[in-house]
């Protein structure tokens, strides 16, 4: 039987697919502006704070602090990691995302269990916490992590 109405398929998926495509259009086009911009003005998309080869930074570890159900702020972390062995280091620039995303989620960790907002946060059970994710990650005595910053942004 056939009839005038569109099916649920072409009603509600071809419109979000085309959307989407549209979107990966554009930002395939805006990629090589988004990759050269610098991520502040006057800096360099990723700062190396040390000289030595051996450090390999990492920025822009976040975590939501909250109080129940309500989001209060954010902890920023910004902190490098000390790989003396080359084949490590190469290995952990080429896993970044799963580096970011394991310190990310021991922060997460960290922040929800731990931390109460308004204290100082406790920067040696951080870096013992991102120490074990990157353990976990590259190996046992592979890497040191480095805290260079830990910033608390209350919103309320």
């Amino acid at each position: 039987m056939m009839t005038d109405r569109p099916s649920l398929l072409a009603r509600f998926a071809f419109p979000r697919m085309a959307a989407r495509a549209a979107l990966a259009l554009v930002l395939g086009s805006m990629m090589p502006v988004l990759v050269q911009a610098p991520a502040f003005a006057g800096e360099t998309a990723q700062r190396k704070i040390s000289g030595a080869e051996s450090y390999l930074p990492v920025a822009g570890v976040r975590a939501t602090l909250s109080n129940r159900l309500k989001a209060v702020g954010v902890m920023n972390i910004e902190a490098g990691l000390d790989i003396q062995d080359e084949k490590v280091r190469t290995n952990a620039k080429g896993r970044m995302p799963r580096v970011k995303d394991a310190m990310r989620a021991e922060l997460a960790s960290y922040c929800s269990v731990y931390y109460r907002i308004g204290e100082v946060p406790d920067t040696d059970q951080i870096q013992k916490r991102l120490q074990r994710a990157i353990d976990g990650l590259l190996g046992p005595g592979n890497a040191v992590v480095l805290l260079n910053a830990v910033i608390v942004y209350k919103t309320s």
